[in-house]
């Protein structure tokens, strides 16, 4: 097992389901920035992630870990990208992609208040977005993402909207950023 990491800062304004696009969509309340790349080209057969930092919507001052503060999330799909439930509000969140547009009907969406966020291992499909948070377990272990096949490209922003419910919307407003160190392990 090979592996590679590279340091990537991702902005409170960063919106994952603008993924793959060219320019950020003109969602109610802004469609913030475009989200974090990263290239999975070269055999990457799973990722892991350490994150810092704070961030905050609503113009407020950051004070949302990677993992997210307290409140649910329950955001739509978008542009052939699955929406995501989770527990928490304003955390880190990844998406994979292969090539092209995304395209076509959503994946399920996971639903991260059933499974937790207290994950080991996770194994995502294309276009489904996940919880990152600060890329490990409440006991320290390091959470290992598959990379599914046909992806090409990792995606890393945060999902958004008015009350966290509903259409993606509200990024122009966020404030803050997370530092994400990012592990490529390759077979």
């Amino acid at each position: 097992l090979m592996t590679s990491s590279e340091i990537k800062t991702v902005d409170g304004k960063s919106n994952i389901f603008a993924a793959g696009l060219t320019s950020a969509p003109a969602f109610k309340g802004g469609g913030g920035l475009l989200p974090i790349e990263t290239d999975l080209t070269g055999d990457v057969s799973s990722v892991s992630f350490s994150a810092t930092g704070l961030v905050n919507c609503c113009g407020y001052t950051p004070d949302s870990p990677p993992d997210g503060v307290s409140g649910l999330t329950n955001v739509n799909n978008y542009n052939g990208i699955s929406g995501i439930k989770a527990p928490n509000q304003m955390m880190l969140l990844g998406v994979f992609l292969g090539s092209g547009l995304p395209s076509g009907t959503a994946p399920s969406i996971i639903d991260f208040n059933t499974i937790g966020i207290n994950f080991t291992t996770l194994a995502p499909k294309l276009q489904q977005t996940f919880f990152i948070g600060d890329g490990v377990t409440s006991s320290g272990t390091s959470q290992t993402f598959t990379v599914p096949i046909g992806a090409t490209r990792l995606f890393l922003g945060i999902a958004d909207a008015y009350d966290f419910s509903g259409d993606s919307s509200y990024y122009d407003d966020n404030t803050g950023s997370f530092k994400v160190t990012i592990t490529l392990n390759t077979i």
